[in-house]
């Protein structure tokens, strides 16, 4: 992907308290927050992502909605949902890290670059 790309999911639940979409990768040490909100979004856009300027790198998506009923007596855990995905932002890589080319990065990535030694990286 490159440019500003329109990130689109769904965010439901009968008793949603929030959501919040973020990114990690690349220069990124930690997660770096795109959207939130408080309101479902039902197959909408989620964030216009303009990840202009950012190196060509693996980067992955995580959407994360939480739920205000409480799932204890104490009434201090609330339900979390966690959703991840990941991209890769750029051309030219001179290593990739969809390495299989299966279109996502994921461990079989990790294992088909571990298995060859790393032949496919300059």
């Amino acid at each position: 992907i490159s440019g500003t790309v329109a990130i689109r999911g769904t965010v439901q639940d009968a008793h949603l308290a929030g959501w919040q979409l973020s990114y990690t990768g690349g220069p990124a040490q930690t997660w770096v927050v795109l959207a939130s909100g408080s309101g479902p979004v039902n197959n909408g856009v989620l964030a216009n992502w303009n990840t202009t300027g950012l190196p060509a790198c693996g980067y992955t998506l995580r959407l994360i909605a939480s739920d205000s009923a409480i799932v204890n007596c104490n009434g201090a855990i609330n339900n979390r949902s966690e959703s991840l995905v990941s991209v890769q932002i750029g051309g030219a890589n001179p290593c990739p890290t969809d390495i299989d080319g299966d279109g996502d990065i994921d461990l079989q990535d990790l294992a088909y670059l571990l298995s060859d030694f790393g032949t496919h990286c300059p």
